[in-house]
């Protein structure tokens, strides 16, 4: 039974549908043609397709091996299509020419056979799956008439060495960049110096991407009368879930309660030149308001602006036990390979200490019953800046031992994990920073007593 195929507009700018036998394509555009499909044998020749239209058109094509003439019109013509001889004893090759009116394209396909008596140009394999890092893979080329060219189409896919002849088998062997988010596919162009070129795809994997928590560094004193404003507003943006936000408070004031030392090279790290002063994932300065409603939404469009930029390729598993009055820390990073930096530290939380503070409507007040929470009372890495590491294909293990202090309250105590990456190309360009070196990737808080798996993002 014979079919018929009737092309709607809307069909138009994407697919023609194929017919069983010729018959005019109709098109209630005031355009139509009578072939969707040439087919050519290797020796090429030339082929009609007759244009039925009542305006202006034009016919292209976009490889020199096939011609069409007349390349315009107006109303009805009949157009020819030419190819020239299949080079190739292996690869067919296929094309479309596009026949445009009044803003609608319709595609042609030309297809033509292989050449029997041609020459042997043939690629293995035309595609090929890569991981996001140590990604090498090799290409074999046999071309028995023509040298070839080769074309890196795309920046990160690298030619390392050639190794053969190209007349029974030159193998290319190639390398991508790591890549740090999520998959792409470039393409690698070989081409015969006759003008036949054949593709290989690249599909790179995206490195794992991981659940993200922000952390916010907050530096603060109990003498700093506007300080308690940016704890609430770290109170609020924490307490909201999807914020994916926690906090460390760094009391950096030598000589009043809750002063930890180590608090020192990080005010330097981090430039701090008075209370409160936070800072948001190593990356940049969060401003302090007394409208901390207001200040609680800038943060979170920072949080926002941060995820948009910087991809989490870090996951932190953390487990803790207390025993016999020590405190143990396992902790393991899996991560993008390449220099890391990782901090921890102990926290406690619920700590009433009095607090100095500077009301909207004037004056001051000491607020005695302040709690005060997530203060860091140890660092256990051998700086609050971080230890520095490599991350490799396996996940990188650490383990931390303290004593618990008795002034501590054992039950409110959690640890803070932080993992850092040194700014690079690809970030860099993204940070907007005033800090230098690294930025925080990731962080795990845990309550001690307890642990944390690592999370692969939604």
């Amino acid at each position: 039974m014979k079919k018929s195929c009737i092309l709607t507009l809307a069909a138009i700018a994407t697919v023609l549908f194929s017919c069983d036998k010729p018959g005019t394509e109709e098109t209630s555009s005031g355009i139509s043609i009578d072939k969707t499909t040439l087919n050519f044998p290797y020796s090429g020749g030339d082929q009609i397709i007759n244009v039925t239209a009542s305006s202006e058109w034009t016919i292209t094509s976009s490889v020199d091996w096939c011609t069409v003439s007349p390349g315009s019109g107006n109303g009805n013509a009949a157009v020819k299509v030419s190819l020239t001889t299949n080079p190739s004893k292996v690869n067919e090759r296929s094309t479309k020419v596009v026949l445009r009116y009044d803003g609608i394209a319709l595609p042609i396909t030309v297809n033509q056979e292989t050449n029997p008596e041609g020459a042997v140009f043939s690629i293995t394999p035309k595609s090929v799956e890569v991981p996001a890092v140590d990604a090498e893979f090799e290409v074999t080329v046999i071309s028995d008439t023509y040298d070839y060219d080769i074309t890196l189409v795309d920046s990160w896919i690298h030619l390392t060495s050639r190794s053969g002849d190209r007349t029974t088998g030159e193998v290319l062997h190639f390398k991508a960049d790591s890549h740090e988010s999520g998959p792409r596919t470039g393409i690698v162009s070989i081409c015969t110096k006759d003008g036949s070129c054949i593709p290989v795809m690249v599909n790179q994997a995206g490195w794992q991407e991981y659940a993200h928590m922000n952390i916010g560094y907050r530096f603060t004193a109990t003498w700093c009368g506007y300080c308690p404003y940016m704890d609430e507003t770290f109170h609020k943006v924490a307490e909201k879930e999807s914020n994916h936000f926690n906090f460390i408070t760094f009391h950096a004031s030598s000589g009043y309660p809750l002063y930890i030392s180590d608090s020192d090279a990080l005010c330097s790290l981090y430039n701090v030149q008075g209370f409160p002063t936070g800072v948001l994932n190593g990356w940049k300065e969060v401003n302090n308001y007394t409208d901390t409603d207001y200040a609680a939404s800038s943060l979170v469009s920072a949080i926002e602006d941060y995820q948009k930029k910087f991809f989490c390729g870090t996951g932190i598993s953390v487990n803790t036990s207390v025993s016999s009055g020590k405190l143990n820390v396992e902790a393991s990073v899996k991560s993008i390979p390449g220099e890391h930096r990782i901090a921890a530290f102990v926290l406690e939380s619920g700590i009433v200490e009095a607090q100095t503070y500077y009301p909207t409507s004037g004056g001051s007040q000491k607020l005695n019953s302040f709690e005060h929470d997530n203060v860091a009372r140890k660092v256990l890495t051998n700086s609050p800046a971080g230890e520095i590491f490599t991350a490799g294909n396996e996940a990188s293990s650490f383990n931390w031992s303290t004593d618990l202090n008795s002034s501590w309250a054992a039950s409110k105590l959690s640890v803070a994990v932080v993992v850092m990456r040194p700014y690079n190309e690809y970030s860099g360009a993204k940070a907007n920073r005033s800090y230098p070196g690294y930025y925080i990737v990731n962080s795990v808080i845990v309550p001690a007593g307890s642990s944390k798996e690592m999370e692969y993002a939604q």
